[in-house]
């Protein structure tokens, strides 16, 4: 689910630098340097975007080294550690034919070959080891690696996903807890 659904996470506050106020912020992107004049972006602010507006941008791989209006010291700057950097939608460079962004998938109707229609994907989850699709089938909660074998064809503009789960994924989530342990032990 998309915290700001008109918004995309840019990156993250993750500490200062230098006593004059100075930002440095992770930035979770494949072309960070596309950012690099930037003049304002939103801050996430008690879960709410606010507005901030940049006196100074350098940006060196991923990371941004950024001086905001209004903030002069390191103890402002310090206030805004770990805080998340959002940018509107419509800011994002336009994806390549086959290229797409895990917020176009949320929406998506997962249609299997075999099952036919599965659900609607809730949210993309980034694992450490691979991406998962959410979604809901029968009521209960299914992850579903966002992997080829898996998921074989991604239309974003006709909003269709197609699948093709494995036998047993589903079966899985439709036991109860105990069962499922049981099965897993076998």
């Amino acid at each position: 689910m998309l915290k700001h659904p008109h918004y995309f996470q840019l990156g993250r506050i993750s500490r200062t630098h230098g006593l004059q106020g100075e930002l440095v912020a992770i930035l979770d992107t494949d072309k960070p340097n596309l950012y690099s004049k930037l003049d304002s972006f939103f801050l996430e602010i008690n879960q709410k975007l606010a507005p901030h507006f940049i006196q100074k941008i350098s940006i060196r791989g991923s990371e941004a080294r950024i001086l905001l209006e209004g903030i002069n010291n390191v103890e402002q700057a310090a206030k805004f550690k770990g805080v998340e950097i959002f940018l509107p939608l419509e800011k994002l460079p336009k994806p390549n034919k086959d290229e797409f962004y895990f917020h176009d998938l949320i929406g998506c109707q997962l249609v299997d070959a075999d099952r036919g229609i599965l659900g609607n994907v809730e949210d993309v989850i980034d694992a450490s080891a691979q991406k998962l699709l959410f979604f809901h089938y029968q009521g209960k909660e299914v992850l579903l690696p966002l992997v080829s074998e898996f998921v074989t064809e991604i239309d974003t503009e006709s909003k269709i996903l197609k699948t093709s789960v494995p036998d047993g994924l589903l079966e899985l989530y439709m036991e109860e807890p105990k069962q499922r342990d049981k099965n897993l032990e076998k």
